[in-house]
């Protein structure tokens, strides 16, 4: 008796908890609130075998609706993705609760990874599907455009995609869409597509992004994006690699104009970076390399990542932590300290 009212109080201070503030509590208090979910499963399973229990009165005074243990569990799992894999194992209600959070940030790298993610489509009910998986990476080249699309289909509630640049976008993709990123090959500075080309074909499917990273800025989208406020009309945060060390004096010229007229057109812009190795010195005349551009928004960055670290840094930044962006603000303001000092 008293060990059912200790997990009465426990369950019922949890609760309180959830709905105030979920993932700041249970990241603070882990190891009580998982001892709180054991004990809500052991409640639960008393309520469902009456065998196990003869105090009737405790049983339906200590059980949790239904709805709130799903919450619970679900900001568990929220609050530490890493423990998705143990509360799988729960039961089989559980496993339906929590296997979509269990597959989101999920970054597939072959073949053997986008079956398990489509076989997981389909058995999961859409409504989970849509509020739990936020956000996708496709990491290989060698899938069909129409399994793209039925895929970001079922992704209602998609808020970050990224991709390499062989994926071939549908004209339609998630309303909800904020952050879009490419994500190619080690060191891979000009590739054959960069992603752009989707945007200019199909603009309203990205009528809602806010944060853009892409490999080479082409100045055929640069310049639609510095004279076309209509697209891309909420983005804050852009970034790009720069061109190769070495590469034509008459790209260096083009690069820092179309970052000029960007930085000019756009007022929303929040930070410009450009990512990549630093020009040859004496190579390129200083006057005509970006890194003249006298902008707080805009900022340089060595992008020495492989691809897996990356895709990392990506999967951190979906899930709610810091990240490139927060690095590359970091740099802006201290840059931008520097030169009110100077």
């Amino acid at each position: 008796m008293t060990h059912r009212r200790s997990c009465k109080y426990k369950a019922s201070t949890l609760l309180l908890k959830v709905r105030g503030a979920p993932s700041y509590y249970l990241a603070c208090n882990f190891r009580y609130a998982r001892d709180a979910l054991c004990k809500i499963v052991e409640l639960t399973i008393s309520k469902t075998n009456p065998d196990t229990c003869n105090d009737t009165t405790t049983q339906s005074s200590t059980l949790l609706p239904v709805e709130v243990v799903m919450q619970i569990f679900e900001a568990a799992a929220w609050g530490d993705p890493d423990l998705c894999s143990t509360l799988l194992l729960v039961s089989r209600t559980v496993y339906e609760w929590i296997d979509p959070i269990f597959h989101n940030a999920r970054w597939l790298r072959s073949q053997r990874d986008l079956q398990a993610f489509e076989a997981f489509i389909t058995r999961c009910p859409h409504t989970l599907v849509e509020r739990n998986v936020t956000a996708l990476a496709f990491a290989f080249d060698s899938v069909s455009g129409l399994l793209v699309q039925l895929l970001l289909g079922h992704l209602k509630g998609l808020r970050s995609l990224a991709i390499t640049s062989g994926i071939e976008l549908p004209e339609t993709l998630p309303p909800f869409l904020t952050s879009f990123e490419l994500i190619d090959a080690d060191n891979s500075y000009w590739v054959a597509r960069n992603g752009t080309e989707a945007i200019l074909a199909a603009p309203q499917s990205f009528a809602r992004l806010t944060h853009l990273r892409i490999e080479q800025l082409q100045q055929q989208f640069g310049l639609a994006l510095a004279s076309d406020t209509t697209l891309l009309p909420h983005l804050t945060h852009f970034a790009f690699s720069t061109i190769p060390p070495g590469s034509h004096i008459h790209a260096h010229v083009a690069l820092r104009h179309t970052c000029v007229r960007i930085l000019e057109g756009r007022d929303a812009i929040v930070i410009l970076v450009a990512c990549g190795q630093r020009p040859i010195p004496g190579y390129v005349d200083p006057h005509i390399s970006i890194a003249t551009i006298e902008d707080v928004r805009f900022v340089r960055l060595e992008d020495g990542w492989t691809m897996r670290e990356r895709l990392l840094d990506w999967r951190v930044r979906a899930l709610g932590g810091d990240g490139f962006w927060a690095i590359a603000t970091a740099a802006s303001a201290y840059a931008s300290r520097e030169g009110s000092i100077s």
